[in-house]
């Protein structure tokens, strides 16, 4: 079987018209040449040039096979420029992790997420769920290269890297009275339950921690709900949940919506990227170099990342 290198030799001479300028153009000896089209001659049984005192010519069998061969390096070509670039692309991938609640479905990793890091380093992200811990563990471990919170985080031998914030909401039956207004308020659920998750992890202290500072008198329920206990919650007690004001949050749920809080009872949830500090992937410095350009403008980041 003949070598693409011989093919390669047998393309050049035929174009050139000369082993010399073959050899020259391939930066090879005349004799390395030779002695490869002799072996690829051999592989056809036929004579693929007619040597000339001023050098060769095609055969009638060597014109039809140049066109084969000029097409079948071209290709080769095509194939090398296709692993190449598949490579490139490989190193430059970049995973995320959502941190969210057991109960949240991958409707929560919003396509605006991956299109917004596509715009900003023109790389489209893989993004998945995971819990405080799971996000955790597969950043140490290498799974993902940082992970996104809604919440402050402060941990040990990590960067968090604020990016935006987003506003809370009240997650309520859309039949609910209180589901036809504007905004709501704190004072709304003076005698109805006022419920937050701690499975919603980084979510959960921030909104806990806000609101017994300013608001100490608010009595929050804290519970790990299941299903069933959300809508037992939200029909039966005409209650809500503070969840993030993000409305694809509200799909996760049949029938409920979100309402906003007004502005002076509202909780702004800030949103981090947590990485490693002294192993961050070139991908990801990337992402971090270009949200470094932009994130003066705060509130603008959340609402592109999630809406």
């Amino acid at each position: 079987m003949f070598s693409i290198q011989q093919l390669t030799y047998f393309v050049t001479v035929s174009k050139r018209g000369s082993l010399s300028a073959a050899a020259k153009e391939l930066d090879v000896t005349v004799q390395a040449v030779s002695r490869g089209l002799i072996e690829f001659e051999r592989q056809f049984q036929e004579d693929l040039f007619v040597r000339r005192s001023h050098g060769v010519e095609l055969t009638a069998f060597g014109c039809k096979l140049y066109y084969k061969a000029k097409d079948v390096l071209a290709g080769v070509s095509d194939l090398t420029a296709f692993a190449s670039s598949s490579g490139d692309k490989a190193q430059e991938e970049l995973s995320l992790m959502l941190c969210s609640p057991s109960f949240a479905t991958k409707h929560i990793v919003n396509k605006h997420i991956v299109s917004f890091v596509k715009k900003s380093i023109d790389i489209e992200p893989h993004v998945t769920l995971g819990s405080r811990d799971a996000c955790i563990n597969a950043l140490f471990t290498g799974s993902i290269d940082a992970f996104i919170t809604l919440g402050t985080t402060e941990l040990p031998l990590l960067d968090v890297l604020q990016v935006g914030t987003v506003s809370t909401g009240a997650l309520l039956m859309e039949f609910a009275d209180l589901a036809k207004k504007s905004s709501v308020t704190l004072d709304d659920f003076a005698d109805r339950p006022l419920c937050v998750s701690p499975q919603f992890d980084f979510f959960f202290q921030t909104v806990r921690d806000e609101l017994s500072e300013r608001h100490p008198d608010v009595r929050l329920d804290i519970s790990e709900p299941t299903l069933l206990d959300v809508y037992r919650v939200l029909a039966r007690e005409r209650g809500c949940f503070v969840v993030p004001a993000i409305p694809e949050f509200g799909e996760l749920f049949p029938g409920a919506v979100i309402c906003p809080f007004a502005p002076e009872d509202a909780v702004d949830i800030p949103i981090c990227l947590v990485s490693k500090k002294d192993d961050k992937s070139p991908a990801y410095v990337s992402l971090e170099r270009s949200l470094a350009k932009i994130i003066p403008s705060i509130r603008g980041i959340g609402d592109e990342l999630f809406r």
